[in-house]
């Protein structure tokens, strides 16, 4: 099968909105209209779901959302064109795009400060400078950490759902992280990444689960939860996570996050001086997980806030 064979004219549109959100809803409306036996409402969830994991932009305006869904069984592409394009901070094009982001976050920064405003940007995880993939690359630490007031760090996607199984982030890789991070940017300012889901491996590629998944996964098929202390070299990994084989025989490895994991890593906020934390994602998490970020955080000397830049 070719690219011809599955990409006609009716299969390509013109974006008409002037946002990420906007963009791929259009999309999804004409996919609808090819795949008809699927509902438009699984098709949007599906895509949403994926590009909350990470961005699909890939650079050079670019981007390249995807999806696997039961009910279609063969390829099916559809192609939106923008003429003025669509902006993803989540997907520069790494040293073309650092020096106009570091101008733009400056700016803003300066224009939020004078009317008492906070300015906190998120960048992606990256353990010495300048970052070995251009969404990190694009992001200069020290110019952005001396312009925010809170700089604040995916440290999670370690493994990734288009990749090999493993841990989402594993805990010597968030110190390598936070190590280079304090060293470029005051740590008051610097808030660590937890991330509240997980994936399910099968085969290429891996789907998005909550802890509520993984219980419900743990029950249909009998599982095993394991906890991952260390990897085969040593290092702090504290993850749990579970294999099985579904209905179909395919074998599934299953990596997530619960109460202990969280415990885990909210010991960095100490360990670092760090202003505090930030979750990503919320919704079907480990009930847990609340109490113990409650009673970890809650000493006064345990979270060191950032306070507005008076210039």
């Amino acid at each position: 099968m070719s690219l011809r064979d599955i990409l006609t004219e009716d299969c390509i549109c013109f974006l008409n909105g002037d946002t990420k959100g906007k963009a791929l809803s259009q999309l999804v409306d004409l996919l609808s209209q090819k795949e008809g036996h699927v509902k438009r409402s699984e098709l949007a969830r599906a895509v949403s779901t994926r590009e909350q994991l990470m961005s699909t932009g890939i650079g050079l305006g670019i981007a390249v959302p995807h999806v696997r869904l039961p009910e279609i069984s063969r390829p099916v592409v559809v192609v939106g064109l923008h003429k003025a394009g669509i902006t993803d901070y989540e997907s520069l094009d790494g040293r073309d795009d650092r020096q106009a982001f570091s101008i733009f976050v400056r700016q803003l920064a300066e224009a939020l400060h004078a009317h008492g405003r906070l300015l906190s940007v998120t960048v992606h995880p990256k353990t010495s400078k300048p970052g070995d993939w251009d969404g990190p690359i694009a992001q200069d630490w020290a110019t952005i950490g001396a312009a925010v007031d809170r700089f604040r760090v995916m440290t999670y996607g370690y493994h990734w759902s288009m990749g090999a199984p493993g841990p989402i982030a594993p805990r010597w890789w968030m110190e390598d992280v936070l190590a280079y991070a304090t060293s470029v940017v005051p740590p008051n300012r610097v808030y660590v990444g937890l991330h509240f889901y997980g994936h399910d491996w099968s085969g290429p590629s891996g789907g998005s689960v909550v802890w509520e998944d993984a219980q419900a996964l743990i029950d249909a098929y009998g599982a095993v939860p394991r906890w991952q202390d260390t990897d085969a070299w040593g290092r702090a990994v504290a993850e749990p996570w579970f294999s099985y084989t579904d209905s179909l025989g395919q074998p599934h490895e299953v990596w997530y996050v619960d109460t202990a994991s969280v415990a885990a890593r909210l010991e960095l906020v100490q360990q670092y001086g760090l202003g505090g934390i930030v979750i990503w994602r919320l919704g079907g998490e480990d009930p847990g997980n609340w109490a113990t970020i409650a009673t970890t955080l809650r000493p006064p000397d345990a979270v060191h806030p950032p306070v507005a830049h008076q210039e």
